[in-house]
């Protein structure tokens, strides 16, 4: 029924709670608030249930959607490992999360069984020494060891780096290994992604610490009148070939074709695994030399040591320079000597954005040798 307003005089609803027209208070009593309404959730997004007739203390339940049966309806499961939650907001959090990143309810590993599985391949490809090193950095993250991979975040490997009471080699290595781990993970479809990804360093290094930079015309004769003598052996080897220092000392003899006259070998990123690096005829006495002591000694590597042996060595003659200079020196040689921009990306392991030049052109190692022959 319509009644005039009080304070204008217009016709209004005797029913509402005021006067449409200019607001005039048209009851005592105040409108009920209504609980805001909660977004709805998209399709296929799964759905969230407040179980009631119970006493619960987590009563939201979190149903994902796996499928549709035959009459297109869609198929749910619980979350896992945990689909109950006791607010709303935390049941409607973690079915986002799941969203973001979708993974297999029925493959829920933890994280020491996912180092198994993944150990077990890496070995094979690897020096015994750098798998007993990536089996030490793997124990000192114990703390995850028992966690389910689905709920390891980016924050939680943040969390354990920062914690770890060792140098900053071993927390390089330690993300290195939970990374590669990952990478499995996402391959056997265990994880959709790899959150350590989106780990970015928090330490930039200033210009003067990050620089390398080439030997000097001097430094460099000096090393060719002792490339016979250790370290300078390594040193001339690593800036004919361009090899990264842990390549170079993580060549086996059994990865180098003393006919063809080159090395099967490489690490770090998909260009630099397992590349073909030709070897210049001016080092291939030392190959020939360190291949054979190799061979009588009974030992893997070419050249018989590690990394932290090599950078000791190196910084003792060259205490100004880093190992990395020898390959920013070969690369530095390789451009100035007009060698193709391919070959030399090739021979270095960097990748190449060219679709034509990296999916659809062969180069063998006879190129490689002809490019890698205009070095003087």
């Amino acid at each position: 029924m319509l009644t005039p307003c009080p304070e204008c005089g217009e016709q209004v609803s005797d029913k509402a709670y005021s006067c449409p027209h200019c607001g005039y208070p048209l009851t005592k009593t105040k409108p009920p608030l209504r609980p805001p309404k909660r977004m709805r959730l998209p399709n296929g997004f799964g759905r969230i249930t407040k179980l009631s007739g119970r006493n619960l203390r987590k009563p939201y339940r979190v149903m994902v959607t796996v499928g549709k049966d035959e009459n297109g309806r869609p198929i749910g499961k619980i979350l896992k490992p945990n689909g109950y939650f006791a607010t709303y907001n935390e049941a409607y959090q973690a079915l986002t999360e799941y969203n973001r990143s979708p993974y297999d309810l029925t493959q829920s590993i933890t994280m020491n069984e996912l180092f198994e599985k993944w150990f077990k391949e890496y070995k094979e490809k690897v020096t015994e020494k750098r798998a007993k090193d990536m089996e030490r950095c793997w124990s000192y993250c114990s703390s995850i060891h028992g966690m389910d991979i689905t709920l390891v975040r980016t924050r939680t490997i943040k969390e354990l780096l920062a914690s770890l009471d060792k140098t900053e080699q071993v927390k390089t290595w330690s993300k290195g290994i939970i990374s590669m781990m990952f990478d499995y993970a996402v391959e056997y479809e265990y994880l959709s992604r790899n959150c350590v990804k989106d780990i970015k360093s928090s330490e930039k290094k200033t210009q003067t610490e990050a620089a390398h930079r080439i030997f000097t015309d001097e430094e460099f004769e000096f090393i060719v009148e002792n490339k016979d003598v250790p370290p300078y052996d390594m040193i001339y080897v690593q800036c004919y070939t361009g090899m990264r220092p842990n390549e170079l000392c993580s060549v086996t003899i059994n990865r180098i074709n003393m006919s063809d006259w080159y090395i099967i070998g490489g690490s770090k990123t998909d260009a630099g695994r397992d590349r073909m690096i030709p070897l210049h005829e001016n080092i291939r006495s030392i190959i020939q030399r360190k291949y054979n002591e190799a061979f009588v000694d009974g030992r893997k590597t070419l050249f018989g040591i590690g990394y932290k042996g090599y950078y000791n060595h190196f910084k003792e003659v060259f205490p100004e320079h880093k190992p990395h200079d020898s390959r920013k020196h070969f690369i530095t040689r390789a451009k100035k000597a007009g060698m193709d921009e391919y070959a030399i990306k090739l021979i270095v392991g960097h990748a190449i954005a060219d679709l034509t030049e990296s999916v659809y052109t062969e180069r063998d190692i006879v190129w490689l040798h002809r490019e890698l022959a205009k070095l003087p």
